[in-house]
């Protein structure tokens, strides 16, 4: 995914040698081992996932789309979280379609529903026609640092609008080469052969 994500958004400067890194691993006493001459290699490999993670993947814009589609599905009723993998493994991109058309798949084929769930569909096709306009949801701010805001705080602290705390989401995450302070390569075992 990393070749491909690049490639298609024009980052430049991704040569990653994947095969090498492929083709240098071995399987010593059932733990893949690396070469020594392909550290450098593996860790432009990390690089280049974290500057997709901090470039595209986290960029505001694409959290502010998934959040939308997130909330036109959960008011669509499509989703729900006692979902079933095998209902889940259903889902593709014409559950947005079927959001447009205010229809839902019988096993009969496409029927409009009862007025109750209409509306909830109505909300959905609003959210989705935002989408489509990119009326996107508002960006108050981000910090690259640990944060203990509360939707009353951004309440609060917000005069210039009236938002309710229902209006507000906070998402907290924490981009990284793996997990905390460590580093990847800490973890890369080298062959000892080589």
């Amino acid at each position: 995914y990393i070749q491909r994500d690049a490639y298609n958004l024009g980052i430049q400067g991704n040569t990653i040698n994947f095969q090498r890194i492929i083709d240098g691993a071995r399987v010593i006493d059932g733990v893949i081992c690396y070469p020594y001459k392909d550290m450098f290699t593996i860790s432009e490999l990390y690089r280049a996932r974290y500057r997709l993670h901090r470039q595209v993947y986290t960029h505001h814009t694409v959290q502010q789309v998934e959040l939308m589609i997130t909330d036109c599905l959960k008011a669509s009723g499509i989703i729900d979280l006692d979902m079933t993998l095998d209902g889940f493994i259903d889902l593709d991109d014409t559950i947005l379609t079927r959001i447009h058309h205010h229809t839902t798949m019988a096993e009969d084929g496409p029927t409009h529903e009862s007025t109750h769930e209409s509306r909830s569909l109505q909300d959905s096709k609003v959210l989705l026609k935002r989408l489509n306009t990119r009326n996107l949801y508002q960006l108050v701010g981000e910090t690259y640092q640990p944060c203990h805001y509360t939707s009353a705080d951004i309440v609060a602290f917000d005069t210039t609008r009236t938002p309710t705390t229902q209006d507000i989401i906070i998402k907290h995450m924490k981009i990284g080469y793996t997990g905390k302070d460590r580093n990847p390569l800490d973890h890369i075992r080298i062959d000892p052969r080589q």
